[in-house]
């Protein structure tokens, strides 16, 4: 288990922490995500599913989310140790499921809170 200062900028420490889940991801999948199973919407998918997951094992509950709640051809939920490392697992998958659909031209404006 990693410990810090308390001098630790925490915000950079999770960035760091999921940069190398993504650089674990990209070496596995290729930069360009070029994976079949991950062009239309999947990742966003195992991020939710790996959410519900982490928050099962939170609570305490015995129940896993099973690949059902996966993208097909996905296993399921898997266990990296610890609650930081599958949130973090979790993170990776959004992140590059927002790196997708900025590829494909998605629409990037992000309208300000209502008041």
């Amino acid at each position: 288990m990693d410990t810090f200062d308390i001098d630790v900028d925490f915000g950079a420490e999770a960035d760091n922490l999921i940069a190398r889940e993504v650089g674990r991801q990209n070496a596995i999948w290729g930069q360009t995500q070029s994976r079949e199973d991950v062009g239309e919407g999947q990742l966003f998918d195992a991020s939710l599913a790996h959410m519900m997951g982490s928050a099962a094992v939170r609570g305490g509950s015995h129940y896993m989310v099973g690949a059902s709640f996966y993208p097909p051809g996905w296993t399921g939920y898997r266990d990296y140790g610890s609650e930081v490392a599958n949130l973090v697992v979790a993170a990776a998958f959004i992140r590059q499921e927002i790196k997708r659909l900025i590829s494909e031209g998605a629409d990037t404006t992000r309208k300000p809170r209502p008041e």
